[in-house]
């Protein structure tokens, strides 16, 4: 990942490859949804034997992935940057779809909160509006167990995805959050290689860095 790049950081005058970071590798995907959420299980179970107080970041991979992490990992709090609500019950009647993935979270977190979303269906918004702190700016700081970055927040000039979206946000302003935000856990999801690849590379050093 970082062979062509400097670990050094100079306004920290920190070098990251002094933390402890450990890749496990890739979780292997099941034939059905449920046999991959029972592989995620086995894999957060492995790493909390080992340290239950391990911070962990996952990158993706499809969006819909993250609610197989906020479960066993019992996240409390979580907080989603992301360019669509994902709120639906379900998508063509598929209930484990990415565009379900927050509604699924927020059927077993206590706290959930959206920022940056500029697009979203009237019954997504009205859930939303019921029972979702959310909002289209990105602005966030405080503490949440869990952070979840949907690289479609920023916009299709600095990044390629599945979904991309207009008018999106800038990858230092994703940065700025990541700076005001303390979580444990962490995910990149959605990014489609190669474009964008310094903007990933700097943002995984920005959460390696402040862990």
């Amino acid at each position: 990942w970082f062979k062509d790049y400097w670990t050094f950081d100079i306004d920290r005058k920190e070098d990251f490859t002094d933390k402890k970071i450990v890749d496990l590798g890739d979780v292997r995907i099941g034939k059905s949804f449920r046999e991959t959420a029972i592989n995620v299980s086995k894999a957060v179970d492995f790493i909390q034997e080992k340290n239950k107080d391990a911070k962990i970041l996952i990158l993706g991979g499809d969006h819909s992935i993250t609610s197989l992490f906020t479960n066993p990992l019992e996240v409390r709090s979580f907080l989603v940057l992301d360019a669509h609500f994902d709120l639906l019950d379900n998508f063509n009647g598929d209930k484990d779809s990415h565009a379900c993935v927050t509604r699924r979270v927020y059927e077993h977190v206590q706290d959930v909160y959206i920022r940056g979303v500029r697009t979203g269906s009237q019954k997504e918004l009205e859930f939303a509006n019921e029972n979702i702190d959310w909002r289209k700016e990105l602005g966030f700081s405080g503490k949440v167990d869990y952070l979840s970055l949907d690289v479609d927040v920023m916009d299709p000039v600095y990044i390629d995805t599945g979904a991309p979206e207009a008018l999106g946000v800038k990858p230092e302003d994703v940065i700025a959050v990541l700076r005001k935000t303390d979580f444990k856990y962490c995910d990149i999801m959605e990014w489609i290689p190669d474009k964008g690849y310094p903007y990933i590379i700097q943002i995984i050093k920005e959460i390696l860095f402040k862990w």
